[in-house]
């Protein structure tokens, strides 16, 4: 149900955000991976999570504003496919 469907998960490289991360993962969705984590640690996650599906995208979308959240969010169109993130956690 969820193959060919394009996750993007809030506080995803760590804790509840990376479990159900995994747990999309597992089902077969594509992720978008976004949190406060260091680059050493969102790839480590990102990397762990390749091992349930092709692709895995890391989004650099700052929460904390408007300004932070528009040129993450333009990233995340740039790299996924026609169909989009289809859904949001």
């Amino acid at each position: 149900m969820l193959r060919g469907k394009c996750a993007l998960i809030t506080g995803s490289t760590a804790g509840l955000g990376y479990a159900i991360a995994q747990g999309l993962a597992a089902q077969g969705c594509d992720i978008v991976l976004n949190g406060i984590a260091s680059a050493d640690e969102a790839a480590a996650a990102r990397e762990r999570l390749e091992l349930f599906v092709a692709k895995v995208t890391l989004a650099g979308l700052g929460l904390l504003s408007l300004a932070g959240v528009l040129p993450g969010a333009f990233g995340v169109v740039a790299v996924k496919p026609a169909g989009g993130v289809t859904v949001t956690v």
